[in-house]
């Protein structure tokens, strides 16, 4: 973590620990995975900043996006992004 850790809220630890703990689970190195949830940190922080990672997707199915996409393991901007469990 950079020296921004310490302004970080009790909820923002949370959220970021959990981000890392699966995005190693799902194969990224410990240190791309705590870089991906800062900069997530970050994208929440801005509030309009319209930036996704793939897991955060309704599309993606067992690893896989629904629309015929590779994972990413990267913010990224996609046009078939569906923020998952809303309406489920």
């Amino acid at each position: 973590m950079n020296e921004t850790a310490s302004t970080w809220t009790d909820k923002e630890v949370v959220t970021f620990q959990r981000r890392h703990k699966v995005f190693v689970a799902q194969g990224l190195k410990d240190g791309d995975a705590e870089q991906l949830a800062e900069q997530m940190l970050v994208r929440d922080r801005c509030g309009e900043f319209d930036m996704r990672v793939c897991q955060e997707c309704a599309n993606l199915i067992d690893k896989k996006c629904k629309n015929g996409r590779h994972r990413l393991f990267i913010l990224h901007r996609c046009e078939m992004f569906e923020v998952r469990g809303k309406g489920r």
